[in-house]
């Protein structure tokens, strides 16, 4: 039960608060699994609750019950005071309910400035209406956007800060947000809390899901522990450590992060791929890249730097506007996304896993050509629901039935299963947890072993340090470092990234 004894207040850093929400006992089965299984949960106004889990745990049904996407087996949840059984997430939205979800889904061809209004009584409203307020709400929010801007020419990370400032244009009294860092630059974070603050200002209380531990401990009044649909432990953040919280998720110490081998040796020959003068038109001209088999490279930047433009090349989800790209040495011109799969390239985008709901999980590894091609492909498929922590038990299963971590690992495998030669990878662990994100690069640091060629687009840079052989950071369309990565700390990459030197710290650590 909740660990407290009122119904409208809890005791929070030496005084009592209102309790927005406060959810009871909560079960949810799918088919014969129980994702939540008795989970409590309390959230006060003006309080920041951090919750956390492994892939599978049950936080993303959590959110879909208090957002009304999914109906409850059991229990019940209370929303100021009055009970909160919503049938639909309209129904919640009208209650007070704001949510930013995993894999949020904006309409491409909007403004932003439409896009920060679409669930509030304005929405209807022209572009030219909304603009004003629009900008105030970007300049209150300090994000650097234009609200005449459309949502199509954003990346993942730009999209993300429109969620966060659509939080603002909302009357939510309580505001979910599921996994919104993860795509998100160490300075963008900074943005991000200074939001989540202006919003507990108001009295709002926030439940925040995150797999990035220290920024959380930045920003949380308290942190919940998920496990198998329950809820663990509840603690101050204050009280803790993002190691002793990772051990606590995972119920043993975690390996720390060792830097790739300084005497490694470079990879020689010819370039698996490489840009030579290359120019996108808006994004980067005269560029000149080249990536080698049997390396990670690490490739970063803000947004309008160019680096994003510089993957979707790579995967042949863009044309070059000038200069040339060669594939081992040859010119190349790739004839879209499948032009690229046909040379040898696997290429995973910034948005969110696009993998429909008659996907099964074992469809990642490709299709059987007999019988036994079939068993050679369950057997590997298990291997890698082994490896990577994919929590289901049935690997028939749709795709859709698993979490969002488990979506992203399974769109994962698709790419490294195909006998891809090169990788273009956006954000490869986005919504995966700890201890699974070390699965996944030690994955990707075999298959470079065994002389693939790996480019990571990621916006952690503890990321780049454990893991990237190279890092490349482009600003203004200019790659204006190239250096190994013993030559590079996270921040400088940062510092690069802005241009200019930052305090003392990062965003993720700065309270």
């Amino acid at each position: 039960m909740i660990p407290w004894g009122r119904d409208d207040t809890h005791h929070l850093n030496g005084g009592f608060v209102d309790t927005v929400v406060k959810a009871v006992e909560l079960v949810v089965s799918y088919g014969k699994k129980r994702v939540l299984n008795g989970a409590d949960l309390a959230v006060g106004r003006g309080e920041i609750v951090g919750l956390v889990g492994i892939n599978g745990a049950g936080k993303s049904t959590l959110v879909d019950v208090l957002s009304g996407a999914k109906n409850l087996d059991t229990g019940h949840v209370v929303l100021a005071g009055e009970r909160f059984a919503p049938e639909s997430r309209e129904a919640a939205q009208a209650a007070g309910v704001g949510v930013i979800e995993q894999n949020f889904a904006q309409d491409p061809a909007v403004s932003v400035a439409k896009a920060l209004f679409r669930n509030t009584f304005r929405a209807e409203e022209s572009h030219e209406q909304l603009r004003e307020r629009a900008v105030e709400l970007l300049d209150e929010a300090g994000v650097e956007l234009d609200a005449d801007g459309i949502v199509a020419d954003l990346d993942r990370g730009q999209q993300a800060l429109v969620e966060v400032t659509r939080m603002l244009a909302e009357e939510a009294q309580f505001v979910l947000m599921d996994e919104v860092a993860a795509t998100l630059a160490d300075h963008e974070i900074a943005v991000l809390h200074h939001v989540m603050r202006r919003l507990t200002a108001q009295g709002r209380g926030i439940l925040y899901i995150t797999h990035r531990m220290d920024e959380l401990l930045s920003i949380a009044n308290r942190v919940v522990i998920l496990k198998d649909g329950r809820v663990m432990q509840t603690m101050a953040a204050r009280s803790t450590s993002a190691a002793d919280l990772t051990a606590r998720l995972t119920a043993s110490p975690v390996e720390p992060g060792v830097r790739p081998d300084p005497l490694r040796p470079v990879p020689a020959g010819v370039p698996a791929i490489e840009l030579v003068g290359a120019t996108v038109r808006g994004a980067f001209e005269g560029l000149d890249l080249a990536f080698r088999r049997g390396e990670i490279v690490a490739i970063v930047g803000a947004p309008k730097s160019g680096v994003r433009e510089v993957l979707q090349v790579l995967g042949g989800a863009r044309k070059l506007d000038g200069g040339s790209m060669l594939r081992e040495g040859k010119p190349v011109q790739f004839a879209g996304l499948a032009g690229a799969e046909a040379a040898g390239i696997g290429y995973l985008p910034d948005s969110a896993p696009n993998e429909t709901a008659s996907d099964k999980v074992v469809d990642a590894v490709g299709a059987p050509k007999d019988l036994r091609g079939e068993i050679r492909r369950a057997r590997r498929m298990i291997g890698l629901v082994q490896e990577l922590r994919i929590r289901t038990t049935d690997i028939n299963a749709d795709v859709d039935t698993l979490s969002g971590g488990d979506q992203q690992k399974t769109a994962l495998v698709s790419r490294f299963e195909m006998g891809h030669e090169v990788l273009a990878l956006a954000h490869p662990t986005r919504g995966i947890d700890v201890v699974s994100r070390r699965a996944v690069f030690k994955l990707l640091r075999r298959l470079a072993d065994s002389g693939v060629s790996v480019v990571v687009l990621t916006a952690d840079m503890s990321e780049v340090m454990h893991w990237a052989d190279r890092a490349v950071v482009m600003r203004d369309g200019k790659a204006i470092l190239n250096a190994a990565n013993q030559d590079v700390d996270e921040d400088s990459l940062v510092a690069d990234i802005l241009g200019h030197e930052i305090y003392s710290g990062t965003a993720r650590r700065a309270r």
